[in-house]
């Protein structure tokens, strides 16, 4: 029938603009976690240089750390 055509047309539309907006969401949560991991990245670069801690660049871009620098036995103290 000819009614039922816009109803469909309508009824995609809305489910369209539903996809959308959870998309809109979900990119909005992968942009934070992206620049969280960026914060948290810089500040162990940080970290590490003001220990003099041995770092490089990776084959895959990653930043690596000699563990056998990073700890020592002892030098990690319980908490309270």
């Amino acid at each position: 029938m000819p009614w039922e055509l816009p109803y469909a047309r309508d009824k995609e539309v809305a489910a369209l603009r539903r996809r959308l907006e959870r998309l809109e969401i979900e990119l909005a949560k992968a942009r934070k976690v992206i620049e969280v991991q960026g914060n948290v990245s810089a500040l162990l670069e940080e970290l590490l240089e003001s220990k003099n801690i041995p770092t490089r660049m990776g084959s895959e871009g990653k930043l690596t750390v000699r563990v056998d620098q990073c700890w020592r036995p002892g030098s990690v103290r319980s908490m309270p």
